[in-house]
């Protein structure tokens, strides 16, 4: 269960956070308007009939919508307030539980979810001045070493905020824990991770006030790089109807320049008709 006032802390740092990361972005990008491929999702689709170089959110983005949409809606919630006075402890104590088991399958998505990934990971190649990439693959195992040395760490190189609060929120070993059961609740104080194994990594339990900080600071970023990109793209589209990017070539030897046009009406670029 979360507070408001955490959460209204914890927004404040997270906005002026992602803020920061899209600006450094912007001015470390290798190509001109890399960033906007970023915010269009631009990517080398599956289906030979869409055409091969695709713009907008995809079938998987499409599938996630749901997913982003009850993220919104459990941070809209004000689950402090749902808590009556009237209450017992021990119904208190159940609605702190029943809200935290929520929270760790909201968590586990966040850090699991490719397309997520995908997106900080096309961040941090665009921070490190790098071509921007139409195929990224998201390893299957060993997430924690992907998400800190190919994201985290580029973030911290930069001295970005944004890479500190990953620090402070992500732990593969919380994940983990929900994704197998391996977690309990202990004096109605703290979550136990049954999966500690005593290495100097692991957390054998955390408060729950320590919980809602990891949560917070999770959920609030991910909503924030979401809710930026799409603010950013559709003033950037406002004022450039038409812009030129870099794409690959039927072979994938080099590039060639394209044009995308900003269409109104859906808030989005499009490839430009010849």
């Amino acid at each position: 269960m979360f507070h408001q006032a955490n959460l209204d802390k914890i927004k404040n740092r997270t906005e002026k956070a992602v803020s920061a990361l899209y600006d450094s972005a912007i001015q470390n990008q290798k190509n001109t308007n890399d960033i906007v491929l970023l915010w269009s999702n631009a990517h080398i689709g599956k289906d030979p009939l869409a055409g091969r170089l695709m713009l907008g959110p995809g079938i998987e983005g499409i599938d996630d919508y749901p997913r982003i949409q009850f993220l919104i809606d459990y941070l809209q919630s004000g689950h402090e307030q749902v808590v009556q006075k009237s209450w017992t402890k021990q119904e208190k104590e159940k609605h702190m539980k029943y809200t935290i088991n929520i929270e760790l399958m909201i968590y586990t998505h966040l850090w699991e979810a490719e397309r997520s990934l995908r997106y900080l990971k096309q961040m941090a190649l665009i921070l490190a001045g790098k071509n921007y990439d139409w195929e990224i693959k998201i390893p299957w195992t060993t997430k924690h070493d992907f998400i800190r040395n190919e994201i985290k760490q580029v973030f911290l190189d930069l001295n970005l905020d944004a890479g500190k609060l990953i620090e402070e929120s992500y732990h593969s070993q919380l994940r983990n824990a929900f994704a197998h059961g391996h977690y309990s609740f202990h004096e109605s104080s703290h979550i136990k991770f049954n999966n500690f194994r005593e290495k100097p990594w692991e957390i054998r339990a955390i408060s729950f006030s320590d919980w809602e900080d990891r949560f917070l600071k999770s959920a609030l970023f991910h909503y924030e790089v979401l809710f930026q990109k799409h603010k950013r793209l559709e003033a950037f589209g406002d004022k450039n109807n038409e812009i030129t990017v870099w794409v690959p070539n039927k072979n994938k030897t080099g590039y060639r320049r394209n044009v995308l046009e900003w269409f109104d009406l859906r808030k989005e670029y499009l490839w430009k008709k010849k």
